[in-house]
């Protein structure tokens, strides 16, 4: 959690200050109506699709990696309640647990031993473990979001076999009952462009951040009641930035987060 809400307020400030420039540029051309405008378009949507495109797939990947070390949790606190839960359906966890109990293996220790090993090298194992097996909560846009993830890694975006696009005519008008924070409900960005290619950008970034924040907090909610997890308080760590110039003018910008504004003064 800590690492998506710096994530997120990090490149709200930068976005802020890539729109203060641009509007400095703005208010330069409406003052001079006869000359030419300038503007930095090209490199603000540039940056933009740079932007979101890292907030998706850090904010995926850091889903993923929560996933597995709340399934290795589960297998060291609860083993006998999640083992028998796993027992009882189908996919590569559930045959681990066969193949151990017919060596006379404990299979819990046979699972967690094989995630050290990194035999596990799909994610999709293990979010199939814990929301199709254990049948702990997942938002429905979610695994359309990690599906973008690995298009834009693995293909710069372009949706080369139609996965993309099979994807959004499945979730349909499925949306997460509490959505990303900040945004209307039911709101869900991820399209294509003419050309194959996700469209992807600040905004959209930024919304994936915060679905997967609310994910990965009602997802915990659920996994530690039902599986009888051991809990602590997360104390969240504090961001911001100072600027320095006049005394009059001095100024912090502190989480929590709010929206950024589109122009402030530079300092």
């Amino acid at each position: 959690m800590d690492d998506l809400f710096q994530l997120q307020f990090v490149f709200r400030q930068i976005v802020g200050d890539i729109k203060y420039d641009e509007s400095i540029l703005e208010a330069r051309n409406k003052k001079w109506p006869d000359i030419t405008p300038v503007t930095n378009k090209s490199f603000n949507t540039a940056a933009f699709r740079f932007i979101g495109i890292s907030q998706l797939c850090r904010a995926v990947d850091i889903y993923n990696w929560y996933c597995r070390e709340a399934l290795k949790l589960a297998l060291s606190s609860s083993p006998q309640l999640v083992v028998e839960v796993i027992r009882r359906q189908k996919g590569r966890i559930a045959d681990t647990v066969s193949k151990a109990e017919n060596k006379g293996k404990d299979a819990a220790t046979e699972i967690i031993q094989e995630f050290l090993q990194d035999k596990y090298k799909g994610d999709w194992n293990i979010r199939e473990a814990i929301h199709r097996n254990l049948n702990v909560m997942q938002n429905p846009e979610i695994e359309l979001l990690c599906l973008c993830r690995n298009v834009l890694v693995h293909r710069r975006g372009y949706d080369e076999f139609g996965q993309v696009a099979e994807a959004i005519r499945n979730l349909g008008s499925q949306r997460a009952l509490i959505g990303a924070q900040w945004y209307p409900p039911g709101h869900m960005p991820i399209a294509l462009d003419e050309k194959k290619f996700l469209v992807v950008n600040e905004t959209i970034g930024d919304w994936a951040g915060q679905l997967l924040q609310q994910q990965i907090f009602m997802m915990d909610q659920n996994f530690a009641h039902v599986y009888k997890l051991p809990r602590q308080v997360w104390e969240q760590r504090k961001i911001g930035r100072t600027f320095l110039g006049p005394p009059t003018a001095e100024k912090q910008v502190q989480s929590p987060i709010h929206p950024p504004p589109t122009t402030k003064r530079r300092l």
